[in-house]
Order: C-alpha cells, then sequence, then structure tokens
C-alpha cells in the first residue's frame, strides 16, 4: 500500500511538475503584423491577470489606483506616476488592483527594439532578463507628458507609419524620464516555495489538495498558508479563486457553446452554488446579471 502510495504521489508531483515548466514558456501575443507593437489603455479587471512572459518588451505607466505584480518571485507595488519595465524573460502576475486602478500599456516587437535602441544609454532595454528593480516614480509633470504621447498616439493606430514612428518616439521618452525619476522602494522577496505555488495554481492547477500541493513546493501545508497569506497579501483559497474566475472569462461567450454551468466546471469551481458565491463576491453582479449585460452588448454591437 505504501509503495502505491509512492508511485501515485510521484506521478502526481511529475504532473504539476510539468505544469509549472508548461507557466514558463513564453506566450505569443497576437500583435497586428505591420504594427512594431501595441499600445492600450488597460481599466481594471476584477480579476488577475495570469502568469506569463513575452518576446515583446513592455511598459506599464500607472494613471490611477494602486496593484502590485509578482515578478519573478519578487513582488513589486505600482501606484499613480509610476512607470515598470517588463523585460521579456521576466514571469509577472498582476496579482493585486484597487477598484480605481488604470494604466497605459506599451508594448514593443524585438526586431523594432533593435532598430530603435542603438544608442548605449537604451542598450539595457535589449537583454532579456537584466538584473535589478525597474520600477520607479515619475513627477506629476513627466507622467503627464506620457499621458498626453499616449493619448495622441492611439488617435493615429490606423495610420501605420505615424503610429510605429510614434510607438518609438513613445519608448525613448519613457525610458529618458524613467532614468530621471526617482527609484521605487524595491519590492519584497518572495518566497520560493510561495512563487511556485502561486504560478501552479493560476496556470489552471486542479483540485483544493493543500497537501499535496505543499508537498510538490518543499513546505508544511501550515507554513505555505501562513507564508502565502502574508506575502501575496491573499489566501491560496481566494487567490484560487480568483484564477478560477479570470479562466471562466475567458472560456464563456455568451453562452454561444456552452452554459455557465458547464463552462464553471471546466474552469475549476466545484459546484455553481461556489460558482455563484465566488462570481458574486468579486464581480460584485449575480453570474444572470452579468449574463444578460454581455448578451445586450453582444446583440447592441
Amino acid at each position: 500500500m505504501f509503495l502505491l502510495y509512492a508511485t501515485i504521489l510521484a506521478e502526481t508531483s511529475h504532473i504539476i511538475l510539468n505544469c509549472y515548466h508548461i507557466l514558463s514558456m513564453k506566450q505569443k501575443l497576437l500583435l497586428p503584423t505591420n504594427h512594431s507593437g501595441a499600445l492600450w489603455f488597460y481599466d481594471r479587471r476584477p480579476y488577475p491577470i495570469r502568469a506569463h512572459h513575452h518576446e515583446e518588451l513592455e511598459c506599464n505607466l500607472v494613471v490611477r489606483g494602486h496593484g502590485a505584480y509578482l515578478i519573478d518571485g519578487r513582488k513589486t507595488e505600482i501606484a499613480p506616476h509610476s512607470i515598470l519595465w517588463l523585460f521579456p524573460g521576466q514571469n509577472h502576475i498582476l496579482l493585486e488592483q484597487s477598484p480605481d486602478f488604470a494604466m497605459w500599456i506599451l508594448l514593443i516587437k524585438p526586431d523594432f527594439l533593435a532598430q530603435i535602441c542603438v544608442d548605449e544609454g537604451c542598450k539595457l532595454l535589449l537583454e532579456e532578463n537584466p538584473p535589478g528593480n525597474f520600477c520607479r516614480y515619475l513627477t506629476e509633470k513627466q507622467a503627464k507628458k506620457l499621458w498626453q504621447q499616449c493619448e495622441e498616439i492611439t488617435a493615429v493606430q490606423d495610420q501605420l507609419s505615424y503610429f510605429n514612428i510614434g510607438l518609438g518616439y513613445l519608448l525613448h521618452t519613457a525610458w529618458f524620464l524613467y532614468q530621471q525619476a526617482r527609484l521605487v522602494a524595491i519590492g519584497a522577496n518572495v518566497h520560493p516555495a510561495v512563487d511556485q505555488a502561486a504560478r501552479l495554481i493560476n496556470g489552471g492547477l486542479e483540485g483544493d489538495d493543500l497537501i499535496s500541493l505543499a508537498q510538490t513546493v518543499g513546505l508544511s501545508p501550515h507554513r505555505l498558508s501562513r507564508l502565502f497569506k502574508q506575502q501575496i497579501e491573499m489566501s491560496l483559497t481566494d487567490f484560487r479563486n480568483k484564477c478560477r474566475l479570470e479562466r471562466f472569462l475567458e472560456l464563456y461567450e455568451n453562452g454561444r457553446n456552452k452554459t455557465m454551468l458547464d463552462t464553471a466546471m471546466e474552469a475549476g469551481f466545484g459546484s455553481y452554488a461556489q460558482f455563484y458565491r465566488v462570481f458574486k463576491q468579486i464581480m460584485d453582479v449575480t453570474p444572470a446579471d452579468f449574463d444578460r449585460q454581455l448578451k445586450s452588448t453582444d446583440s447592441s454591437s
């Protein structure tokens, strides 16, 4: 019996570790072929962005509200006027967002980046995963200058040449202002086991078995729960439920292919009652009201 249990545990751990390995792969972002990058205004979503990294350099400029990223095991707080650089080799999750959170997101494709970053002062932007913390605060005047540029560039997205030139100019302006800005306090290191647990759950780890999860990341269940709550600032259960809700919202398309119940079960919820409770708590509307709003928007578009 012991050998059977050990075999099952080993196979389960192997599957979980494979999932963890998959989470570290780069995501292929679907950016327009002729665009040198992308720029958009991100208004708060009531659930976390999944752990990811990509070949594009990313720059975030926070407009309002507060949030926190988990970047390769380091928790970094972001606030109004903060500017954050995310490099291709950095796995990151947007863990927290205040109700009023909003930011501009700039992405630059690697081939365009190589063309425009030829001076010594900006060659750091070509690196895969440079050491250090890349989050600083701008002054209000500096931040408004960048916001205005973002608005001007998004207004010409249908004019390809202007848009691409604008992205390059915006990147250099952002990097210049970043170098002049004061350094944000370095974020706290997150325990490697907490980082691994967050990525596994965020990547779709099935079930609520705390014991198996704790064994996989190498901590006792009690210590893992305590550290996770302390460092991520939400319980394992709350984090898992937010990740499940995110998967639901990704899978559900106005009920075209599946019912809400089927989609909720596919997203990892154990029952409709659990799904309903989590949905209402996070989204502040019932699933039925949300569904009506979605279908009303879809029919009017």
